[in-house]
């Protein structure tokens, strides 16, 4: 089996040349039991969020990024 690897030289799956880019999900919040799912707001949540991550290197690098 052949290993793949990004340009960063991490580990990857095989490439899937049949894949199409699937639409969005709606900007919806998901109350569960436990625990709440909500879009991201920058007004909401950057501050919590850079104080959470600061410091980790090369976390962009599992940042989703929309295809354009």
């Amino acid at each position: 089996m052949t290993e793949h690897v990004n340009g960063y030289g991490q580990p990857v799956g095989e490439a899937l040349p049949l894949w199409s880019a699937r639409a969005f999900p709606w900007r919806i919040t998901l109350t569960g039991r436990f625990c709440r799912l909500e879009p991201l707001s920058v007004a909401l949540h950057a501050d919590a969020l850079y104080i959470a991550y600061a410091g980790w290197p090369r976390l962009d690098l599992y940042v989703c990024r929309p295809v354009s």
